[in-house]
């Protein structure tokens, strides 16, 4: 027998071996028994001090600082720590739905391999890893491709395709491969969705009055007459009038208020135009004061710098009398609670400049003209033909008596012709009646 050939037999024998272990009673029942039980056994995740999701193509860093999440990317802005808690609980329950062998090629296509510069970027999966005090790694998880639900022929769900119910993963870098039930599809690597986007939610019916101030334009100011009137701008000549249908925009200005990027806070206000800002305030009926400094776009994007910030008005002592106790308590528990508010809210905008959508942005810097437009002439006004007021100021039985004479081609009769023949008089007589007598002469 030849050297090759024995060689060919030998691999061949080895690969058969390989594949009868793999597929004997005994393996199967050893990955069947691992079904159920929880792929990490135990994770303390009060130990864990940083967090890190790895693609080919992005990394999302996060690190507890004090007791508090913040991205250290992103100049150490708060972290949503709703989303880090729930995900880490998440990883540490997580149960094997099923234990999947497979061979290199297939984890390939699965990405099954974790991030790195020897790992094809469209063949690489995402890295989570946990750690502790000191950079000590306390667990990773790696995310493979979802796995699809195929339909059933007999299936009701009505789009043809399939959908995830489920993600591979691997707790060992690829190594030994899970089937979970969960998608884990909320953990990314991708820094901005675990951060606390909302910068503001005021609602648009609360707003009392705003003002914006641009550095070459007229100042708009607008208010609401009384409460739950709709809002109107200020000092307009007699010929004009708001614009109604232009305030949506502007009156919801801050709600739902979310930012797109966080800048350097160190950058100087010359760079991001904080030097010469369009200023929005506005004012809620429980006097907030809302202050928005809009400045320029960076360069290649649409969004703009802009720094926010809040205060409260001065109480209104007199609305309360002071003889109703009950009443000043509970005024003075509101003031209470809203000043708090206030400062926590301060101290959360005014250390940071965002980079917000031009599209509240432009909202924000609504010029004058935008809101008020010519009123338009009433009809009196319209109505400047001379002989048509004079026909119509005619009496309509005038008018009736007129138009029948011109239909029958007979002359009109004066007024006491008319007048004489419907009393059965001839005119003299009317005209003998109208003369004084002599027997009575006018006094």
């Amino acid at each position: 027998m030849k050297k090759n050939t024995l060689i060919t037999l030998i691999v061949v024998a080895v690969v058969v071996i390989g594949l009868a272990v793999w597929t004997s009673p005994a393996k199967r029942n050893t990955a069947q028994s691992q079904v159920g039980k929880l792929i990490f056994k135990d994770i303390a995740l009060n130990d864990i001090e940083a967090v890190t999701i790895q693609s080919a193509s992005s990394t999302a860093t996060l690190a507890k600082v004090s007791d508090s999440w913040v991205a250290p990317d992103k100049y150490s802005y708060p972290a949503d720590f709703g989303k880090i808690r729930d995900s880490l609980v998440k990883i540490s329950e997580l149960k094997i739905g099923q234990v999947v062998l497979l061979d290199e090629k297939q984890k390939s296509k699965l990405k099954l391999s974790p991030p790195g510069s020897s790992t094809p970027t469209d063949r690489a999966g995402t890295l989570v890893t946990l750690s502790g005090s000191g950079n000590r790694e306390i667990a990773s998880l790696l995310l493979g491709e979802t796995r699809e639900r195929k339909p059933t022929p007999r299936s009701d769900f009505p789009y043809g395709g399939g959908y995830p119910d489920g993600r591979y993963v691997s707790p060992d870098k690829g190594k030994t491969v899970y089937l979970v039930s969960d998608t884990l599809s909320d953990i990314t690597p991708q820094i901005r969705d675990w951060l606390e986007t909302e910068i503001l939610n005021v609602s648009g019916s609360d707003v009392q009055s705003i003002s914006i101030r641009h550095p070459d334009k007229p100042e708009l100011r607008l208010s609401r007459a009384t409460e739950g009137s709709s809002l109107a701008v200020e000092g307009l000549a007699p010929d004009e009038e708001t614009d109604t249908t232009k305030l949506y925009s502007l009156e919801s200005a801050l709600s739902y208020l979310r930012f797109a990027d966080i800048a350097d806070p160190s950058l100087p206000d010359s760079e991001t135009g904080l030097d010469k800002p369009t200023v929005f305030e506005a004012t809620t009926k429980k006097g907030q004061v809302f202050m928005a400094r809009v400045g320029a776009s960076p360069t290649n994007r649409t969004e703009r710098y802009v720094r926010f910030d809040v205060a409260l008005k001065p109480a209104d002592t007199n609305v309360v009398a002071a003889s109703d106790t009950n009443e000043v308590a509970k005024a003075a528990e509101e003031r209470r609670r809203l000043e708090e508010e206030t400062t926590s809210l301060r101290s959360k905008l005014t250390p940071w400049i965002f980079l917000v959508e031009s599209y509240k942005t432009d909202a924000m810097m609504t010029q004058r003209d935008a809101v008020v437009k010519k009123k338009e002439p009433s009809k009196k006004e319209e109505n400047t033909d001379g002989k048509a007021e004079e026909s119509s100021s005619e009496h309509p039985t005038q008018q009736k008596e007129d138009k029948e004479a011109a239909d029958s081609g007979q002359p009109k009769e004066n007024a006491e012709t008319t007048q004489s023949a419907q009393e059965g008089r001839t005119p003299a007589e009317v005209g003998k009646t109208d003369q004084p007598s002599e027997q009575n002469p006018p006094q």
